[in-house]
């Protein structure tokens, strides 16, 4: 037998053949986690946008609106029927100061990945009566 010949046996070809195939698998397992997590990121930057646009609106309306402390909805009107909204809206307990917070979540799976925006509210004064009639 001559111990001086080059190149690769069976064994080592197939040895080969087994570790590229791991590492194409991992490589491919690793990249479909990479896109799972940024579909996840930016269903949670939209949920955060919508968020955002919902309190700056309760915000530039008013606060919320009808005697009520907390309004929820969707945003079907936006073309974003997938997420829905509510808002609560409480006192501070200083002066005229409210907090108002919305919170949007999926609408398919409401105990899911949801936003929490929160804000102060500075409510307008109201108007002092004072019983007597004006001239």
């Amino acid at each position: 037998m001559r111990s001086d010949l080059k190149g690769f046996a069976l064994i080592e070809a197939l040895v080969s053949v087994v570790l590229v195939a791991i590492g194409i698998t991992a490589a491919s397992v690793t990249l479909g986690a990479m896109s799972q997590a940024q579909f996840r990121l930016r269903q949670t930057q939209e949920m955060q946008r919508l968020a955002v646009r919902t309190l700056s609106d309760l915000i530039a309306n008013g606060g919320i609106t009808g005697g009520s402390r907390s309004d929820d909805g969707d945003y079907s009107s936006v073309g974003e029927p997938r997420y829905v909204w509510k808002a609560q809206e409480s006192q501070a307990g200083i002066g005229n100061l409210d907090t108002i917070v919305v919170t949007v979540n999926q609408a398919d799976d409401p105990q899911g990945r949801q936003v929490i925006v929160s804000s102060l509210y500075c409510r307008p004064p109201q108007p002092k009566t004072t019983g007597g009639t004006k001239p």
